[in-house]
């Protein structure tokens, strides 16, 4: 497998310089660094090639696989060099997989194909496609909390402007939840300091308002850390955003039973985000009642079903699991 969030930025780097290959599964849940990867690679296939260079983009929900097929497998002796994008290559149609798969097998150097795979979306292709030789794997994460400082420092280095590390590790701290939000709030620091090179921690302060799209993760994670603050806000913020009861308590029983398990199971190939959130929670829940905490998330998850309540629900099931 090709880039980790540690080293993302080399292999981007590798990628200016070394052969490329024919095709690319770009899988993880960081799109800043999906999108970086994909211009990236787009750039260096055109930049080797003297002839017209054709684009086409295809998306798993638009069903369009008939359509990709025709431009992947269609190829004449005079015909332009391709660039095929297909996003979300995990929703591709069941009866198109195994097509794919031989193309692999003898992948034309005229194509650069790009297969991007959202860590979110579960596939059976996707885990097929990861364990393949005639490809390579990049992966896109989120940093860890540890390294992110370190990475945006990295991100940004070469640009115009110097940042104090104080103000560095705010912004990182302030933006950490993906590094579309870090960059964004990255462009509007140098439009506010505007001809005013050095950036301080005060400028971070002023212009970052620190809004995180809040996703599930974040609940689960306050949740084991036993914060029922922190995790009845961003629950609120997850209502207002139209997520269900029902997705609350599936997520909730399924931290609390490998909570219950800890110790017991391997969770040795458990994503490092959630690997060290059920460590937290064993912690935090070690004396706790898992035989009250599933009930209680029984009955909320039945009376779910008989009304439209959403607050009047979780809030109080917050307090009550949290204790």
């Amino acid at each position: 497998m090709v880039g980790k969030a540690a080293n993302i930025l080399e292999e981007i780097e590798n990628i200016k310089r070394a052969p490329l290959r024919p095709a690319y599964l770009i899988y993880g849940n960081d799109e800043y660094l999906e999108k970086l990867v994909t211009q990236t690679l787009c750039q260096v296939f055109r930049e080797r090639n003297e002839s017209t260079v054709e684009h086409h983009f295809f998306y798993g929900d638009n069903d369009e696989d008939a359509a990709f097929f025709n431009q992947l497998t269609t190829f004449g002796m005079f015909s332009n060099r391709k660039i095929i994008v297909y996003r979300n290559i995990g929703k591709l149609a069941t009866q198109y997989r195994d097509r794919l798969i031989d193309y692999l097998k003898h992948a034309v150097p005229e194509v650069l194909l790009i297969m991007i795979a959202p860590a979110d979306v579960k596939a059976k292709l996707v885990d097929t496609l990861r364990r393949m030789d005639n490809l390579a794997v990049i992966a896109v994460w989120v940093p860890t909390p540890d390294n992110y400082p370190r990475f945006v420092s990295r991100l940004i280095s070469g640009q115009e402007y110097e940042i104090d590390p104080e103000a560095l590790n705010l912004l990182a701290t302030m933006t950490n939840d993906n590094l579309s939000h870090t960059m964004a709030e990255w462009e509007k620091i140098c439009l506010y300091v505007g001809d005013r090179k050095k950036i301080t921690v005060q400028d971070v302060q002023i212009v970052v308002s620190g809004t995180k799209e809040y996703d599930m993760n974040d609940f689960i994670e306050a949740i084991a850390h036993r914060d029922p603050n922190e995790a009845v806000r961003i629950c609120l913020a997850l209502l207002q955003a139209d997520v269900s009861v029902p997705f609350f308590i599936t997520q909730l029983y399924d931290l609390f039973v490998n909570t219950w398990a800890y110790g017991k199971i391997d969770l040795n190939g458990v994503f490092w985000r959630k690997k060290n959130m059920y460590e937290e929670a064993a912690k935090k829940f070690r004396s706790a009642d898992f035989g009250a905490i599933f009930r209680a998330l029984r009955e909320v998850d039945l009376m779910s079903k008989t009304t439209n309540l959403k607050e009047e629900l979780m809030v109080p099931l917050i307090y009550e699991i949290l204790g």
